[in-house]
C-alpha cells in the first residue's frame, strides 16, 4: 500500500465499522491472516462479483474500474496482470494493495480472496509524514 499509507504512518483504525456495515468496493482495510498478522490493502471485489485484468487493468462484473491510486514499478509476472475472470465466492473480498507490481494479494493462490470475518477494520485516516501531508482521511 506504499504511497497511500508510507511505511512508519501511524494508521487509525475503526475496529467496529464492519459490525454494522458491509464492506464496500475500494475500502481500505485492515485483516489478519492465520498466521496473526495484520494487513491492509484495498476492497476491489466482493462476494457475487466477478473480477477480471487484462495486463492490469482490472475490471468488475465486466466494467473496467478507475484506480488513480495505484502505483506501477515494474517487474510484475503476467499472472499478477492479467487473470480472471474469476467469480468471488459469497463471504469473501477480493483484495489488492496498491503498490501492484509487489503487493502480495488475492491474485496470490496461495491466499486467494480473504473472509469477511478476519477484516478487523476500517481505515479512517492516518497520522505521519506523507507527501501531500501530515494528516490524511483515507
Amino acid at each position: 500500500m506504499e504511497n497511500t499509507a508510507p511505511i512508519n504512518t501511524r494508521i487509525v483504525v475503526d475496529v467496529w465499522y464492519y459490525k454494522n456495515h458491509a464492506p464496500e468496493d475500494g475500502a481500505i482495510v485492515i485483516f489478519q491472516n492465520r498466521e496473526g498478522l495484520y494487513f491492509i490493502k484495498r476492497v476491489i471485489a466482493r462476494g457475487g462479483e466477478t473480477i477480471a485484468s487484462n495486463d492490469g487493468e482490472i475490471s468488475v462484473n465486466g466494467k473496467k474500474i478507475s484506480e488513480p491510486y495505484v502505483i506501477r514499478t515494474g517487474g510484475a509476472p503476467d499472472d499478477m496482470n492479467t487473470f480472471g475472470p474469476l467469480k468471488i465466492p459469497a463471504g469473501k473480498l477480493f483484495v489488492m494493495g496498491d503498490n501492484r507490481d509487489i503487493s502480495l494479494d488475492s491474485r496470490d493462490p496461495e491466499k486467494g480472496p480473504i473472509d469477511e470475518s478476519t477484516l478487523r477494520g476500517k481505515a479512517i485516516y492516518m497520522l505521519g509524514q506523507t507527501k501531500d501531508a501530515a494528516f490524511k482521511t483515507f
